[in-house]
């Protein structure tokens, strides 16, 4: 509420500014839509092993509050996440664990380079049937963690630089994390209405905490897209640390099918 009392009167008229919304590198794990993943876990993480999960994020970046002239105002916005991961071959496709974001962003974009930073806070849980099953204890995965990520436009092509430091952690871990990006947003021409956009991009991360070792993820498929609503459908795959949150030391290794929802 302060930031928003912060910016001038005349910007306060810019409630919802149309505005591309932020959003996370193409490769990276992390999701500003409705997507569901069926994936082939090779290496698992948790004490199911290798097995069948689905994994279904549920989240939006919306812009709130636009500031300053032109097609592509600056603007604050909130960010709100959460994901969960269900064993597929347990047969009560039990609930492994959730992980839960909520937080605040601002954008500036100049040319091709956008300039995006975000506070937001993280906690994650373990699923009631696992818990259960393995006489598990939650992990106190609580964080607020401080973002700052650079973005870089060639035509359809985009760079991904970010960087995070953790203010505030329960464990507590080294704060620091790193981050690359390569997406391609290409474009096949109308069908049925829709823009057909093919989409590919891969992500490498690193934390401190994990001694710099680095994650990979990547996705690539089809994109259809209609005024501002899009379908995704496409593969994707992680080789590295757990996304989930109460196995963040633990290695993992998938590949997967992903339908994505972004409304």
């Amino acid at each position: 509420m302060a930031l928003l009392l912060a910016v001038p009167a005349a910007a306060q008229t810019r409630l919802f500014p149309k505005a591309e919304a932020f959003d996370y590198p193409f490769g990276s794990t992390r999701t500003a839509a409705i997507s569901g993943r069926i994936i082939n876990v090779s290496r698992g993480e948790s004490r199911y092993g290798a097995e069948r999960e689905a994994d279904v994020s549920i989240g939006d970046n919306l812009p709130i509050l636009g500031f300053g002239a032109g097609p592509r105002p600056g603007f604050l916005g909130l960010t709100v996440r959460v994901s969960g991961r269900f064993s597929l071959d347990d047969p009560r496709s039990a609930l492994v664990s959730n992980d839960w974001v909520a937080g605040i962003h601002g954008i500036i974009d100049r040319g091709p380079w956008r300039l995006a930073a975000e506070l937001f806070h993280e906690s994650s849980h373990l699923g009631d049937e696992y818990a259960e099953r393995f006489a598990a204890r939650r992990l106190d995965w609580t964080r607020e963690v401080a973002s700052l990520s650079l973005r870089r436009a060639y035509g359809p092509i985009f760079v991904h630089g970010v960087a995070s430091y953790t203010l505030v952690d329960a464990l507590p871990l080294e704060p620091w994390a790193a981050g690359v990006g390569l997406d391609y947003r290409g474009d096949l021409g109308g069908w049925l209405g829709a823009r057909v956009r093919p989409v590919v991009g891969v992500f490498g991360e690193s934390q401190q905490f994990a001694g710099w070792l680095v994650t990979t993820s990547g996705r690539a498929g089809i994109d259809l897209e209609t005024e501002g609503r899009l379908v995704g459908v496409g593969v994707v795959f992680l080789n590295g640390l757990s996304t989930q949150r109460q196995f963040y030391n633990r290695r993992s290794r998938y590949v997967g099918f992903e339908l994505r929802f972004d409304w």
